[in-house]
C-alpha cells in the first residue's frame, strides 16, 4: 500500500526528504499524509476517532461523518457512560423520554447531546476499542498507531 516514516530528529527528516524527492524525480505517483505527535492522549484519540468517523462514511456510503458518529456515540459511547456515570445516565433517561425511537436518538438527540467530550481518557480508549473491533470487520480503518495509541 505505500511507506510509513516516522520523523523525529534532523537524519530522519533528511532521509525522508531525499527518499521523497527520488520518488518524485522517478515521476513516481505520490501522496503524502502527515499527522503530528500529539501532546495529549485525548487529543489524539479525539482526532482518531473523527478520522474513523471519515473513513466508515466514505467506505459505506451510507452516512456522513457526523451520522457515523452519532451512532457510534449511541452504541459505544452512552453504554459506557450509564454505566460510569448515575449523572449522564439520569440525564440520558431523561431526554430519550423527548426523543423515542432510535432513529430520533441518533439523528436529532446525539448531534447536540455530549457523550463521547465527557469521556475520560480510559473510557475514551474504550469506546474506540469497542468501534474498532465492530467497525473494522467491514470497513478499513487507520490504524491506532499512528496516532500513538495502542491498538
Amino acid at each position: 500500500m505505500g511507506e510509513f516514516w516516522t520523523v523525529t530528529n534532523d537524519r530522519t527528516r533528511d532521509e525522508f526528504l531525499a527518499h521523497a524527492s527520488k520518488l518524485c524525480e522517478e515521476n513516481q505517483r505520490v501522496t503524502f499524509e502527515y499527522f503530528t505527535k500529539f501532546d495529549n492522549r485525548k487529543q489524539a484519540q479525539n482526532r482518531l476517532a473523527h478520522k474513523w468517523y471519515q473513513e466508515v462514511a466514505d467506505q459505506g456510503g451510507e452516512y456522513t461523518p457526523q451520522e457515523v458518529k452519532c451512532r457510534a456515540k449511541h452504541h459505544f459511547a452512552v453504554p459506557i457512560l450509564v454505566v460510569d456515570d448515575p449523572v449522564f445516565a439520569a440525564a440520558w433517561e431523561k431526554a430519550i423520554q423527548s426523543f423515542p425511537t432510535y432513529e430520533s436518538q441518533c439523528d436529532e438527540l446525539l448531534v447536540f447531546f455530549p457523550a463521547t467530550s465527557l469521556m475520560t481518557v480510559k473510557q475514551m480508549t474504550r469506546f474506540l476499542t469497542m468501534f474498532q473491533n465492530k467497525m473494522s470487520r467491514k470497513y478499513r480503518l487507520t490504524d491506532p498507531e499512528i496516532y500513538g495509541l495502542a491498538a
